[in-house]
């Protein structure tokens, strides 16, 4: 196993010096284009894209090859031995549910984060403390030592990428790209919400004067003794308070519903839509193509539609699954009795009806809720009251006092190429009328 692992990290060294100078290269490009917020050149977009799936990709198959091989030392590994590797006695203590003081209830707010952190786990499956430990090569350069066997040749090179890398690929020019790479993404979390919130400049003025003259307080308690925890909160959710009244219904509604991610989804590019729950995009364009195929066919996509929505939202039962079959069906067939220029006019409606059930983001507005029941900070303390964001928002703005008018420029997307494009659909499509049917 510890061979096997050792394969895999001298793989794992071998793609990183190939593509992560060319990600942070491409990201760094992306998040230049994002701090303007005039769209993006396609060439920059397609290239961050394309890059990131690949390094998404690649991490995970990694870490489904370690996941095999943690499974398989668990089962070989005997309890004293696993926990001694994975600090079992630890583990342990951690993950129980409190009961709320004096009351014999179960504290829901732990519930839902509890439940949270499994979603999150199950849609993406990372190692546990034993596979961490296990397969780490210093590690097992030190399993290698207590057993008195000599480290086999894949561990020793292992070992030497880990600590050293390459001369060509060094392990200091590694920590380099990786730490750029890092802040890079939280530059572009960062502008993508505010690109989203489309703040304009008295709005922006209020939110950094608020933070500027409650930054002193936000300190005052850091490295205090018990109950500093407390105030800082209380202090927290008074200027969360402040800074939500600067905001509009819109505004607050891209604040619950924000995802932090790389490349933005459309409801946030686009102002029109700033407030909508989720974008319908990508239904409206697996509709499209559902209407093409024959019955065999469409049976075939809904499943793979089906699991893809498994992969990133997590796991349905079996009666779920079946009901959502039948939605997606019936509505599948409610959209192919309709004419090409009606489809048009209701695909959007119908792609809602078929969006998937996004429990992460229950739970997320469901802790948003029981965290201000219990009067404690919640998702714009998180977001937006931190030092880098409102550094990035005061350059922001700068941007709008300059007269530099987000939104104008090379647009990739927007409103009016949005609304553009679907008059032109309506317009090409509506000449025949003719309905629309589901090939046997």
């Amino acid at each position: 196993m510890v061979e096997k692992s050792a394969w895999l990290g001298i793989e794992e060294h071998r793609r990183i010096a190939q593509s992560l100078p060319d990600l942070v290269q491409a990201i760094s490009d992306f998040a230049r284009e994002d701090s303007l917020n005039q769209g993006f050149s396609r060439q920059v977009e397609r290239r961050t894209a394309r890059l990131n799936h690949q390094a998404r990709d690649a991490k995970h198959r990694l870490t489904e090859e370690l996941l095999s091989l943690e499974t398989e030392a668990n089962w070989v590994l005997k309890p004293a031995q696993r926990e001694l590797v994975a600090d079992g006695p630890k583990a342990r203590k951690k993950g129980k549910v409190r009961r709320r003081r004096g009351k014999d209830a179960v504290d829901q707010l732990a519930l839902a984060k509890q439940e949270r952190t499994a979603l999150r786990r199950e849609i993406h499956p990372q190692l546990g403390r034993l596979g961490t430990h296990l397969f780490n090569p210093t590690a097992a350069e030190v399993l290698c030592r207590i057993a008195r066997v000599s480290p086999s040749p894949p561990l020793r090179t292992a070992l030497e990428l880990y600590k050293r890398g390459t001369e060509e690929y060094p392990v200091e020019l590694r920590d380099e790209h990786q730490s750029e790479l890092a802040r890079l993404r939280g530059e572009i979390v960062n502008w993508n919400l505010i690109n989203g919130l489309h703040l304009d400049a008295d709005q922006i003025d209020k939110v950094v004067n608020l933070y500027e003259r409650a930054r002193p307080g936000l300190t005052s308690w850091e490295g205090e003794a018990r109950g500093a925890a407390k105030a800082r909160n209380a202090f927290l959710v008074a200027l969360e308070q402040d800074v939500e009244e600067v905001l509009n219904a819109g505004q607050r509604r891209v604040l619950a519903i924000y995802k932090p991610c790389l490349i933005p989804p459309k409801n946030l590019k686009d102002p029109v839509r700033v407030g909508q729950a989720k974008s319908s995009s990508r239904q409206e364009r697996w509709l499209a193509g559902a209407l093409k195929l024959n019955t065999k066919e469409l049976r075939q996509a809904i499943d793979r539609l089906i699991a893809e929505d498994e992969k990133n939202l997590g796991r349905l039962g079996s009666a779920k699954r079946e009901r959502r079959k039948t939605l997606i069906r019936r509505t599948v067939r409610r959209a192919a009795a309709m004419s090409d220029v009606e489809f048009e006019l209701n695909k959007t409606e119908l792609a809602e009806a078929i969006a998937p059930h996004d429990r992460a983001q229950e739970l997320k507005e469901l802790i948003t809720a029981l965290s201000r029941e219990r009067n404690l900070s919640g998702t714009i303390a998180l977001l937006m009251l931190r030092p880098g964001f409102i550094a990035q928002l005061k350059q922001r703005g700068q941007q709008l006092t300059e007269k530099v008018k987000p939104g104008e420029g090379n647009l990739v997307r927007g409103p009016q190429a949005e609304n553009c494009r679907k008059g032109c659909a309506i317009k090409s499509k509506g000449k025949t009328g003719k309905k629309r049917g589901v090939k046997k």
